[in-house]
């Protein structure tokens, strides 16, 4: 073991590339991980997930207002669907949702 220290002393430059390549992997490591547990468990709260389906139209999960009523007049293995819309987009994130008569509104945190 102290072979082993003497020889990273001597070494200095080949200790630390393999540190760098070291703290290089463990942080992709920890990367992919967080990527990984936030797909496997997005929606996981809810019953049938296998059947939820969430529309976007890029990188965010954003789309056109009309999308909702489109891919409900073509597919009809489509069987409900909800959308939910920013009402304040200078003063943080506030969403509504309605469901038959009842609208709840989520105001921004913070």
């Amino acid at each position: 073991m102290i072979s082993f220290f003497r020889f990273l002393g001597r070494n200095k430059l080949y200790t630390a590339i393999e540190v760098i390549g070291l703290s290089v992997a463990m942080t992709f490591i920890v990367f992919i991980s967080y990527y990984v547990f936030t797909e496997l468990s997005y929606d996981s709260q809810l019953e049938n997930t296998e059947d939820i389906y969430l529309l976007s139209d890029g990188v965010f999960p954003a789309g056109s207002a009309t999308v909702l009523e489109q891919v409900e007049g073509r597919m009809p293995e489509v069987i409900d669907g909800t959308r939910m819309v920013s009402t304040d987009f200078l003063g943080g994130l506030a969403l509504t949702a309605t469901v038959g008569e009842n609208t709840f509104k989520q105001q921004a945190l913070g």
